[in-house]
């Protein structure tokens, strides 16, 4: 039977996850209205909010690899990294961190399209968690693109 503090701390994290999806969500339908996407309202869709991100981003270049469509791309890592989260094994951990790692990388890019200037701190918070990443995107809800895709300085160099 679970006692009184393990209910309150039950509650407490459903509250918590319940007020980040809808903080993401928000930021995300606002993000993706005031920029054009083609369905923001997809951003209320748990594994699809990477569409919106994907859709502003459009590609991402690693390594000389260009990586496209990443409307597409980014919901089905999402998808991929939590079954593979749901298993219990070490094999796919190094997976999982590559996922978290290119999700990372995107982030920074998505941040660095609204606000390059603080891109770097932006997409650090998302490594903290849904309702840090649902705080980063709240912040830029109401801001337009400043850049196209195209102008953003891909980390890594490029392979020639």
């Amino acid at each position: 039977m679970i006692g009184f503090f393990g209910a309150i701390q039950i509650f407490f994290a459903v509250a918590m996850s319940i007020a980040s999806y809808v903080l993401s969500a928000v930021a995300l339908y606002s993000i993706g209205k005031n920029n054009g996407v083609r369905y923001p309202w997809l951003a209320f869709v748990p594994f699809a909010q990477y569409y919106v991100i994907g859709s502003i981003c459009e590609e991402y270049r690693i390594f000389g690899v260009n990586i496209k469509p990443l409307w597409l791309i980014l919901p089905l890592l999402l998808l991929l990294q939590s079954a593979a989260a749901l298993i219990p094994s070490y094999i796919l951990f190094l997976p999982g961190l590559v996922i978290g790692i290119f999700m990372a990388l995107i982030m920074h890019k998505f941040f660095y399209m609204f606000e390059p200037s603080r891109a770097f701190v932006l997409a650090l918070l998302c490594l903290f968690g849904r309702l840090t990443t649902g705080l980063a995107l709240f912040v830029i809800r109401d801001m337009r693109l400043q850049m196209s895709q195209g102008a953003y300085p891909y980390p890594f160099g490029e392979r020639r």
